[in-house]
């Protein structure tokens, strides 16, 4: 909800990403998501959106690459944190749903990497940059 002005430059690999690129949603389903201040408590948080053309890639890969994204841009090696949160991928359609762990195939459309809170707890801070801190779980 924040527009960020300055460099991006290595936030991945050596750096951490600014806080403003975490997207705060209280749940995954509704038609048009709505986007809530990290500090709120949340169930969900987006960390990016891709669009993928005609050539199919596999949700396997895709959810592969959204947990190594997902890593970098939490500073850990481990982004699910034992379960607690589950990195997903969601498409955005009718409704924003998640894409089954199977070998579907996807294209021609925008995909989220997000973390989404476990076992019906929410989140009430970003996650982005946590790095090995405790989970800002309630």
């Amino acid at each position: 909800m924040t527009p960020y002005v300055g460099r991006l430059r290595d936030v991945l690999s050596t750096g951490v990403l600014p806080p403003a690129f975490g997207s705060c949603w209280p749940s995954v389903g509704s038609s048009d998501p709505v986007e809530i201040r990290c500090d709120s408590p949340h169930a969900v948080e987006l960390l990016g959106w891709t669009s993928l053309g005609s050539m199919p890639v596999s949700a396997i890969d895709l959810r592969q690459a959204c947990t190594i994204y997902a890593g970098r841009a939490l500073r850990t090696s481990d982004p699910s944190r034992n379960g607690a949160i589950r990195p997903e991928i969601l498409a955005y359609g009718q409704a924003v749903v998640t894409i089954p762990s199977d070998g579907a195939v996807l294209q021609d459309d925008s995909f989220a990497c997000a973390l989404i809170a476990q076992n019906g707890r929410l989140l009430d801070n970003t996650l982005i940059g946590i790095g090995e801190r405790p989970l800002p779980l309630v």
